[in-house]
């Protein structure tokens, strides 16, 4: 068991992520929130993929449509 966790509350990086998103039409964009960053990403043949730098605990993707 990894006891660094408990005692300084440091969380390690998680990214970076690939993702792959089925969507049926491409995307006015991709937002990662709450800081409002704009993702960069492909849509082709259904799928938008993109990279998502890191993943923190209070985290989500915004898909505009």
């Amino acid at each position: 068991e990894n006891d660094d966790l408990s005692r300084d509350g440091v969380v390690p990086k998680t990214g970076p992520i690939r993702l792959r998103i089925r969507l049926p039409k491409p995307p006015a964009k991709v937002v990662l929130e709450p800081d409002g960053t704009t993702l960069a990403g492909e849509y082709q043949a259904g799928d938008w993929t993109g990279v998502l730098p890191d993943l923190h605990v209070h985290s989500m993707i915004r898909i505009a449509s």
